[in-house]
């Protein structure tokens, strides 16, 4: 599906985006640490988190996930994704490809692959209107890369995530989920 080209430029930006390949390691132990200062449940954090996660900064979802958890709002998110929140907490079911794999990789399942808009765009794909078997394929490319360098799927995912965002003129990583350092916007 994807040309030789497009595979060496996919692998180029892994390799220019190595500085996260821990990223999901750490925003894990992170949302651990949370649950322990919290005694709250470390699946129900991961899973909000995952919920608000779609077209915000870590930072800005970092803030939505906690006043989701502690105050049971999240101002200024987007209404379906509120509302998202709201079916979990009545079924606690994370649902829709991106956010269910996000989820997934939170929780620790660093097999599971997150194709996101910024994964999409690094494979030349439409994410509005992204199908099953592009995003089957993109999971196929991501899993053959992370084979050949002893990584996670994970890790490769999130270093090709920092590298397009890096050929887009985007050179902050968005650091690591320290979920943590946001619990004084809650107070």
């Amino acid at each position: 599906m994807f040309t030789q080209e497009k595979l060496q430029q996919i692998e180029l930006f892994m390799l220019d985006g190595m500085e996260a390949a821990d990223w999901y390691e750490k925003a894990h132990d992170a949302i651990q640490d949370l649950a322990r200062m919290t005694e709250t449940d470390a699946g129900m954090i991961a899973d909000i988190v995952a919920i608000l996660s779609p077209r915000v900064q870590v930072s800005r979802n970092c803030k939505l996930a906690l006043e989701w958890i502690f105050k049971g709002t999240a101002t200024g998110a987007m209404a379906s994704r509120v509302k998202a929140c709201e079916l979990y907490i009545q079924n606690n079911v994370v649902s829709g490809p991106k956010v269910s794999c996000f989820a997934q990789n939170l929780r620790g399942n660093y097999d599971e692959i997150t194709v996101d808009v910024w994964i999409a765009k690094a494979f030349d794909v439409d994410f509005g209107t992204i199908t099953d078997a592009q995003r089957d394929a993109i999971k196929s490319v991501i899993r053959d890369l992370a084979e050949h360098h002893d990584l996670t799927p994970a890790a490769v995912q999130a270093a090709v995530w920092v590298g397009v965002r890096k050929e887009h003129g985007l050179t902050d990583s968005e650091g690591a989920l320290i979920i943590t350092d946001h619990l004084d916007h809650i107070a």
